[in-house]
């Protein structure tokens, strides 16, 4: 019989929710039974947020996950503030110019320093154990 809603859901190791399927059709609630996905009723679907856990038949609020990002991932972060900090210092190098601007401001020049420094900074990042330096405001 088509269009019987079901729920699924597929905890982790830690019992952590990290997948939900609504199943309609007879094709997709089989599939969610032969891959073993967890049944849970409508109403206890309608619970599951962030950091939701399915702990003895129960949805419950789970410490907050803090992501683990590859090494891949945190040199793509790396490269964007590298290149966000770029774009500050060539503005700021511009804006102390003597030849370009009339008086330069001294709060640009200290500016302009903390910038590069946090430049240099993320280029001595630790890709498998990130500290991140500060961003200059």
């Amino acid at each position: 019989m088509e269009g019987n809603v079901r729920y699924f859901i597929e905890p982790n190791e830690l019992s952590y929710i990290n997948a939900m399927w609504v199943a309609v059709t007879d094709d997709e609630i089989k599939q969610c039974l032969d891959l073993k996905r967890i049944e849970v009723t409508a109403d206890v679907y309608a619970t599951i947020g962030p950091d939701s856990q399915y702990i003895d038949g129960k949805v419950v609020q789970g410490e907050p996950q803090t992501p683990v990002l590859t090494p891949d991932a945190v040199a793509s972060i790396r490269d964007s503030r590298i290149a966000y900090a770029t774009t500050k210092i060539s503005i700021l190098t511009d804006s102390t110019d003597p030849d370009l601007v009339d008086e330069v401001d001294q709060a640009d020049v200290a500016l302009l320093k903390k910038w590069k420094q946090y430049r240099i900074a993320l280029t001595k990042i630790d890709l498998n154990n990130p500290a991140w330096p500060e961003m200059p405001e």
